[in-house]
Formats: C-alpha cells, sequence, structure tokens
C-alpha cells in the first residue's frame, strides 16, 4: 500500500485501517525504508524549492547571494538529520516503554 493510500485509509477509516495495520508484519526495517525515508524527504525537497524561489529576494534584500549549491547541501542535510532524528526517537520510545508498563515492542496475533 502506498504512503499516500494509508494516509488517506487513516483519516477516512482509523479504525478498520489500525486493524489492518496490526495484521501486517512488519519490522524496523522495513518501516523505515517504507515510511520514514520517502517522507523525510518531503520537508528536504519544500524547503529547497522555497529557497531557491525566494533566494533572489533575499539577495536583493540582503546584499548576499544564495548559491544552488549551497541550498542543495542544506536540503541534504535536513533530510538525513530529520532520518537521524526519527531513529533517535524511536531509540527514546523503546528505552521508556517498559517505564509505562508498555512491552518494548508489540507482539503479534
Amino acid at each position: 500500500m502506498s504512503v499516500v493510500a494509508r494516509a488517506k485509509a487513516l483519516i477516512l477509516q482509523p479504525e478498520q485501517e489500525w486493524r489492518v495495520i496490526a495484521a501486517e508484519p512488519a519490522d524496523t526495517k522495513s518501516l523505515f525504508l517504507g515510511y520514514a525515508v520517502p517522507l523525510s524527504a518531503v520537508p528536504a525537497v519544500a524547503g529547497f524549492i522555497g529557497s531557491a524561489i525566494f533566494a533572489g529576494t533575499l539577495e536583493q534584500v540582503t546584499g548576499v547571494q544564495i548559491g544552488v549549491v549551497s541550498l542543495l547541501l542544506q536540503a541534504i542535510a535536513g533530510y538525513v538529520l530529520g532520518l537521524v532524528g526519527v531513529w533517535v526517537w524511536g531509540k527514546i520510545i523503546q528505552a521508556l516503554a517498559p517505564a509505562s508498563a508498555a512491552p518494548a515492542t508489540r507482539p503479534r496475533p
């Protein structure tokens, strides 16, 4: 199932979609590659496009020229740091799960 179709189903039929999700076999790698990698690209690409559009305006106001290479490097850094952030939050949640009497991993039916 695509990310867009999954999001649509979660919004329109959340109860039914969560049952489908619970029945799916999923490991950390498949979730990370299937969801985190493509979704982390959205803000990086949007930031690159927005910055590229307004770079000329910013240059006129501040007098500082912003190159496409620096915008691209900023987008790549944002993408990688976004993925690192997802991984770190996953580790934090996994570490805190026993404190809330929840299992560290969800048992499969």
